[in-house]
């Protein structure tokens, strides 16, 4: 009988190493290798120090790819010591590994195997270097040499800089690092005990500082806002002479030539985290473990253009950079470059690390705020004693209890069915529930319930499940999703006069019924009744209209006066503004044989938005637009409706789950426009099967299953009306949520309210919100509506029309407007796992 051990890694992954795992498992007759997704991990230590979610890990699976970023270091509680493994393995090249990949720990341990390692490079602008009549960097060069160079390419003309000398992250630290070598060369000599953030030589470098940030020397961005994609502006302006090479990736469509060269001999305290796989301490089976890891590590598992953060990320081993082709997708200079670095190793100081960590606010006080030196460096002190305390506090209150790993799932009999079904992650565990129910009933099918992180696509979906849970409508033509309705027309268990034809009709593309649809949701008015009846106001209905629930919100206004608000938005002020538009008869956007027409500045579309603006201005308490930038959605509206200082407000039935709905809180439906519900009015979760999946029927009795019970999603109702209709269920919900549920399942019968509005919220077309909220934001915060909206029509139908001569959205975005912070063509860096 052969051992399973498991591998651990995030459910996005699963398709990258299940078939390493197929084929590994091929070869063995002692051991078999088994997935083990860790999203419910990540899920559960959100928020908890790494070391609480490494040993989560570690409890997790007996191998495992950690999601954490950085090295895993002196873990001897959590993870295996590779180094005897390593040596005990005759087959093992350690030579083919690249130098200080293997480098081990101050106990001369190594507790992870580095699948890549990440290796700071330098880009330059070559145009600006010949300018200046600077020789290219040499392979060899120092600290001293990249400063001079840095002072040399600065330029300020009538008393503005021009050029700057050099960018790292936006924040200087790098740049400091340097400065501390330069006046304490021996700084990565001391122990941690010896840290003094207050040392002299930390004074006379925070006194260097202001001299160099105000001649441009270095850039830093003094409202600490600076990301991957503000900060390749400025490069690509030509104004910088140097940046990490992960700022701007290869190749750049730029006017001026760029080189590419190692960085100075120095510990960049940055640059030193690793991709690694591990060995938990708790596994009883080490040996048959390290036999997978040393499999794993000859495989090549992500794409060679690994850029991360301000590094390129080079696969650990030699073999597996040539097998790749990496050396070949980053050019021979680049090559060159990552090649002079790695031949000359620095470890890694937690010392400089830990003190340049510590200065960076004080490094902001004095350059920015006008803070005296002494002053910032004594309150950074006593910060970082208060630290270190806690610290040891917490290393002393409790030790760490034995590590005891999951134990895999045992091998299925012959003759069941294995399927995959994938979930978010707030429900996974209830779904695991009701997988274990299921089996009780069909012991011949057996169902793994793996959560989603992040963003995910519909084809990701397909292509890691059997079936899975839909948020919405695919934003895809649905190919790659089975067609049920030849299953529901089979399957008596499901009456498809169950469930209303509107809710079906979402999940209808060309023809085919591509999800079943399991969960309904609602857009409603909520509103506080003690503040209705402290003015004297009817309770909202759905035949309200834009005109009563302006009345009324400014009406509750003057009641509340200043202890409250009469109107606000939960979950994105933007959207607000869509459904003012629709309320007023008024279409932003007109989508005429697939083209997009901006009307932006017709006169009805400006009294909308007019109104929209002079409500949030004078009875709610948002000053400013959120949630169409990438910015934080205000955080202060959540916390003002548990107060009760919000008298009535957009919400979902998600975002305020009905079992929630009390005494004070009531529900009622968003206006009806002849009996027609509004547009995004209503929402369905639809559960959905992979078109090329080998067990349809399977997954059919499973979503069948689920589709016969409540929904375990907040705030939601079954699809099938027997089930929301039924005693039991409505036992559970407020009697205020089933008035809306009633009202809007009426109105389901005849087609919503046509509006191209929403347009500017959908993935499915090119049309990008940003520059159309903006405006309503700056008029929000005083700004000339009129001036704001053309100017918002004249960037939007620019980008259009670029990206329709075949440039990329974010390309475009940029283009037309600098200072371009939208989330829909947002540019982020490429991340190799």
């Amino acid at each position: 009988m052969s051992t399973t051990i498991t591998f651990g890694a995030l459910q996005e992954h699963r398709a990258v190493y299940e078939p390493l795992i197929e084929a590994f498992n091929a070869q063995q007759l002692e051991m078999q290798v088994r997935f083990v997704a860790l999203d419910d991990v990540r899920r559960t230590t959100e928020g908890q120090e790494r070391r609480e979610q490494l040993r989560a890990i570690a409890e997790a699976a007996d191998t495992a790819y950690p999601f954490t970023n950085g090295a895993v270091a002196d873990e001897a509680a959590l993870f295996q010591d590779l180094l005897p493994l390593i040596n005990a393995d005759q087959g093992f090249d350690q030579n083919d590994y690249l130098p200080g990949a293997l480098q081990s720990t101050s106990d001369q341990a190594l507790y992870a195997l580095p699948r890549t390692i990440s290796v700071p490079v330098l880009s330059y602008n070559k145009t600006l270097w010949d300018e200046r009549g600077l020789p290219p960097p040499s392979p060899d060069w120092a600290w001293n040499q990249m400063r001079v160079a840095a002072l040399r390419l600065t330029e300020r003309s009538y008393g503005q800089i021009t050029t700057y000398g050099m960018i790292d992250q936006g924040d200087g630290l790098l740049f400091m690092s340097g400065e501390l070598l330069r006046n304490d060369s021996s700084i990565t000599q001391r122990s941690a005990a010896d840290i003094r953030i207050d040392a002299p030589w930390n004074r006379t470098v925070l006194s260097e500082m202001p001299a160099l940030v105000s001649d441009g020397t270095v850039y830093i961005d003094r409202n600490r806002a600076s990301n991957l994609n503000s900060l390749s502006q400025v490069i690509r302006s030509g104004k910088v002479g140097m940046w990490p090479t992960g700022l701007l990736p290869l190749p750049a469509d730029v006017p001026f030539e760029i080189g590419t060269a190692a960085y100075p001999v120095m510990p960049l305290p940055f640059f030193s985290s690793r991709d690694q796989y591990v060995i938990s301490r708790g596994t009883a089976y080490p040996e048959l473990a390290w036999r997978w890891l040393a499999f794993l590590s000859k495989q090549v598992t992500a794409p060679t253009e690994a850029a991360l953060d301000f590094t390129l990320t080079v696969p650990a081993r030699r073999s597996v950079a040539v097998q790749s082709g990496y050396w070949d997708a980053i050019g021979p200079e680049v090559a060159a470059a990552v090649e002079a670095t790695l031949a000359r190793p620095a470890a890694p100081s937690s010392t400089l690390a830990t003190t340049v960590w510590w200065l960076r606010e004080p490094l902001h006080q004095v350059v920015f705020e006008g803070e005296a030196i002494a002053d910032a460096l004594a309150q950074a002190q006593t910060a970082y004693e208060t630290w270190q305390n806690d610290q040891q506090t917490a290393q002393g209150v409790t030790p760490d209890a034995p590590l005891i790993v999951a134990t895999a799932a045992p091998d299925t009999s012959p003759g069941v069915t294995q399927i995959v079904f994938a979930t978010e992650q707030f429900n996974s565990d209830a779904l695991r529930q009701q997988a274990e129910l299921f089996q009780r009933q069909r012991p011949d099918i057996s169902v793994e319930i793996t959560a989603q992180g992040g963003q995910f696509s519909v084809v990701d979906l397909a292509a890691t499940a059997d079936c899975f849970g839909l948020a919405g409508p695919p934003a895809t033509s649905g190919a790659e999703l089975l067609d049920l309705q030849p299953l529901l027309d089979g399957d008596a268990r499901q009456p498809a006069a169950d469930i209303p034809p509107a809710l079906l009709a979402l999940y209808r593309q060309q023809g085919r019924l591509v999800a079943l649809p399991h969960a309904v949701s609602f857009r409603v008015m909520a509103y506080n009744r003690e503040l209705f009846d402290a003015a004297g106001l009817n309770y909202p209905t759905e035949n309200w209209t834009l005109d009563t629930l302006v009345g009324s919100a400014r009406q509750l206004q003057q009641e509340i006066g200043g202890q409250g608000y009469g109107f606000a938005l939960h979950g994105g002020v933007s959207n607000g503004v869509l459904t003012f538009l629709d309320l007023a008869d008024a279409q932003a956007v007109a989508m005429r044989d697939q083209q997009i027409t901006l009307q932006f500045t017709q006169p009805e579309v400006l009294a909308a938005i007019q109104r929209y603006v002079e409500l949030l201005q004078t009875s709610s308490p948002h000053q400013q637009l959120s949630g169409y930038a990438n910015s934080p959605n205000e955080s202060t509206i959540v916390q003002q409706l548990q107060n009760g200082e919000i008298a009535l407000w957009f919400d979902t039935t998600a975002g305020l789950p009905i079992q929630q709905v009390g005494q004070q809180i009531g529900l009622a439906p968003l206006p009806l426009k002849n009996n027609a519900l509004l547009p995004r009015t209503i929402g369905a979760n639809g559960l959905a099967i992979a078109a090329d999946t080998p067990h349809p029927q399977a997954c059919w009795d499973w979503i069948t299953f689920l589709n016969e019970r409540p929904p375990s999603v907040p705030g939601a109702f079954p699809a099938r009306q027997s089930l929301s209709e039924s005693q039991e269920f409505q036992a559970t919900v407020a009697p205020d949520a089933v008035a809306v549920y009633n009202t809007y399942l009426m109105a389901l019968d005849q087609p919503p309210v046509q509006s191209d509005n929403w347009e500017l919220q959908s993935f499915e077309t090119p049309l990008d919100p940003f520059w159309f909220f903006r405006a309503v934001d700056r008029a929000l915060q005083g700004g000339d509506l009129e001036r704001e909206l053309a100017e918002a029509q004249r960037l939007t139908e620019q980008f259009l029309d670029c990206t329709r001569g075949g440039t990329p959205g974010p390309d475009c975005a940029v283009q037309v407007d600098p200072k371009y912070q939208g989330w829909k063509n947002a540019t982020l860096p490429a991340f190799s796992r």
